[in-house]
């Protein structure tokens, strides 16, 4: 049997991830920090700050579009093990 059958047999309104973060959509995790900025700031992110989590051993950058955004997610972020490492910077 195919190694891909619980994928093939879902029905395509069911969703294919897990584990996605409690946070709008509007702020991107980048695990491994390996988006090139120009792109990002091309396509409307205007914010970004790098971070690390405690079992991980590649660092995370988050990228938002708006400061208070940021203002309310923050603790969030915070909340599932990320530790911010440098300071908000603007594209």
């Amino acid at each position: 049997m195919s190694e891909y059958k619980e994928y093939l047999d879902r029905r395509s309104q069911e969703p294919t991830y897990a584990n996605t973060f409690d946070l709008p959509s509007i702020v991107m995790p980048d695990n491994g920090n390996s988006m090139d900025a120009k792109h990002m700031k091309s396509i409307g992110y205007k914010y970004r700050i790098e971070s690390q989590h405690v079992d991980r051993d590649h660092p995370t950058a988050w990228w938002w579009h708006d400061m208070k955004l940021f203002e309310r997610v923050k603790e969030r972020i915070e909340g599932k093990g990320f530790a911010f490492t440098s300071n908000i910077q603007t594209l």
